[in-house]
């Protein structure tokens, strides 16, 4: 599913394959604030379909327990594509980490069916020193 992510980020799918996604959070701007205050972990579970980061917690389903996937993680409401913030993501949980153009940093994650993963993130503006520790939360569940 990692490969995925990279075709995500290149290109939109409306198809999906029994997998669906819904979020229960606010939605933000992926990259738009040079303020410190509008940072908030993100996530989505990568599925084939057009996927997009919600603040706080994001919730994917299967109806297979074979149906691994990749729980993405990012920050969103800050604009990433200047020097100004310094993303890291916490507690060495991430399985790799990629710098994208849409997304900013995100660390990716592997998620089996029912699992609930927990990821921290330090947001640094570099301009001020100032840094807040976020957290987002990625449930993925079988029905």
């Amino acid at each position: 599913m990692k490969l995925n992510v990279l075709t995500r980020i290149a290109s939109a799918s409306a198809l999906t394959l029994g997998l669906s996604v819904s979020a229960m959070a606010n939605t933000y701007s992926v990259q738009s604030s040079s303020n410190l205050g509008d940072a908030a972990a993100a996530c989505y579970i990568d599925t084939t379909g057009w996927d997009e980061a919600r603040a706080d917690r994001c919730f994917g389903s299967t109806f297979t327990i074979n149906g691994d996937s990749t729980a993405v993680f990012s920050v969103i409401g800050v604009n990433q594509s200047s020097s100004q913030f310094n993303v890291e993501y916490l507690d060495n949980t991430c399985d790799s980490i990629m710098n994208t153009t849409q997304e900013g940093k995100v660390c990716l994650r592997a998620i089996g069916p029912g699992q609930k993963l927990t990821q921290r993130v330090r947001v640094t503006d570099n301009y001020t020193g100032q840094s807040v520790v976020l957290d987002a939360v990625a449930n993925y569940r079988v029905f």
